[in-house]
């Protein structure tokens, strides 16, 4: 088990790639805290962990408030004393369309949600994966950061900037073990 004792924090985690992300960090050993806003999907997540032998808890929450996101990581450092992966994986891209018929309201919220609250989480949670000296963030982005998406004009800039950001992280983090 590479990930024994290791404490993570995945967001997004009650579907898709954080529902996988989660179910395959439990398996290697790692205490998972699950994050989703839909209180369910997350319980069904962490329910799914620990009935196969994991250890999982469900916090709802919304990456995209600032409050939210601080005591998600405070909570976890409160119940496991460390954090030591940090596993961003929200993402949403409803009411995309091409330059010229994006509307503001749409631009802003896909921006919101699939870049800034990576950086409220890693805002939040940098300080304390330094603490460890073996920390992890894995931010997920997209091909379409990348590749030609022409109706997905938010959403290919909103990954590209995750890119950005991890790449950020990464150089401005390496001497303190954080990866």
């Amino acid at each position: 088990m590479i990930l024994r004792d290791r404490i993570a924090v995945v967001t997004g985690a009650g579907s898709g790639i954080g529902r996988a992300g989660s179910m395959v960090m439990a398996r290697e050993g790692a205490a998972v805290v699950i994050a989703d806003r839909d209180k369910e999907a997350g319980e069904a997540t962490a329910c799914d962990i620990r009935a196969a032998g994991g250890r999982a808890e469900a916090v709802t929450t919304d990456v995209g408030d600032d409050a939210a996101v601080e005591q998600l990581i405070t909570s976890a450092i409160g119940k496991h004393g460390r954090i030591d992966i940090l596993h961003n994986n929200v993402g949403i891209g409803a009411g995309d369309a091409p330059p010229h018929h994006l509307t503001d309201d749409a631009y802003d919220r896909i921006m919101d949600v699939n870049l800034r609250a990576m950086w409220r989480t890693c805002r939040a949670a940098v300080p304390h994966l330094r603490l460890s000296e073996h920390g992890a963030i894995v931010n997920v982005s997209s091909l379409a950061a990348i590749g030609a998406a022409p109706a997905l004009t938010a959403y290919k800039l909103s990954k590209a900037g995750v890119n950005a950001l991890t790449q950020n992280l990464a150089l401005s983090n390496a001497k303190h073990g954080l990866r």
